[in-house]
């Protein structure tokens, strides 16, 4: 699915390379199912071919800390990870049919609820995430992954459905990075770091 959205950067400390990271991301997570059946099984079920599709969108908030290591004077390799809370904004369910029969194809959507009990989803979802990849001038390309820690749906039948995201992305600063001074107390032009 798609990931689109914002992410912050707040330096920490005074080397440069720890930041702390907020975003605010539409996610679109989700499963897909497909279960093709033999003529034996498909004479007692009168299915011959079973799709669903599972679409939930999420709108996620990641707090990453995150470290860059510098490979030049405008790239860095960067590494950046932690919770992330995703609140629920719209999905849908859809079934596919094919009847062996018959051979007639049938599809039925359904708009996938809130709440508590079988064939809903959870407002919230709490997981971690990374992402790793290059900041190369004002271009951020990254791989990320992610992982919810608990069930976001509930099935009729048994079944854990925890969210895991994997993907790669490309973003682009809005701003300039800001470039640290030295601190230099006595203003004689020597950072203090380097001054006897």
């Amino acid at each position: 699915g798609i990931n689109i959205g914002f992410i912050g950067e707040v330096p920490l400390g005074e080397s440069g390379r720890w930041f702390f990271q907020p975003g605010f991301m539409f996610m679109s997570k989700g499963r897909k199912y497909a279960q093709v059946n033999d003529e034996a099984t498909a004479t007692l079920n009168d299915t011959l071919i079973y799709n669903s599709s599972l679409v939930t969108n999420y709108i996620d908030l990641p707090l990453n800390f995150s470290y860059k290591i510098p490979l030049g004077k405008k790239s860095s390799f960067l590494l950046s990870a932690g919770p992330y809370l995703g609140f629920f904004f719209k999905g849908k369910i859809t079934d596919e049919t094919r009847a062996f029969s018959t051979n007639k194809f049938k599809k039925e959507e359904t708009t996938l609820e809130v709440g508590k009990g079988p064939n809903k989803a959870k407002t919230f979802d709490f997981g971690v995430n990374a992402r790793a990849g290059f900041e190369l001038g004002s271009v951020l390309i990254t791989g990320f992954i992610s992982q919810g820690l608990t069930d976001f749906y509930t099935a009729s039948y048994d079944g854990s459905f925890k969210h895991r995201v994997i993907g790669a992305s490309v973003g682009f600063m809005l701003n300039k990075p800001a470039i640290r001074k030295p601190k230099d107390k006595d203003k004689d032009g020597v950072p203090d770091d380097q001054d006897a």
